[in-house]
């Protein structure tokens, strides 16, 4: 991890390709703030903020007792364009 970003961004980066490469799909668990702490070498407050982050972002979902986890994928629905009746 270089120094130039923020801590917590390289962390949620670190998510975020572990997602995107397969290491973790929807709804599997990702690494625990204690766990991140151990493999990224930063603080829990950054683990944290990192977690938190995704959350907020719809990234991953959270359940008390059991983790973070991939969040499913929303459903994107197509803009409809409106006809004037006129």
């Amino acid at each position: 991890m270089t120094e130039k970003s923020a801590r917590y961004s390289q962390v949620k980066r670190y998510i975020l390709d572990g997602i995107s490469q397969g290491s973790w799909s929807a709804g599997e668990r990702v690494p625990s703030e204690n766990e991140l702490v151990d493999l990224c070498k930063v603080s829990r407050m950054t683990a944290r903020r990192a977690l938190q982050e995704l959350l907020i972002e719809g990234t991953l979902v959270r359940i008390k007792g059991k983790g973070s986890f991939v969040a499913e994928e929303k459903q994107q629905s197509s803009l409809l364009q409106i006809r004037s009746i006129a």
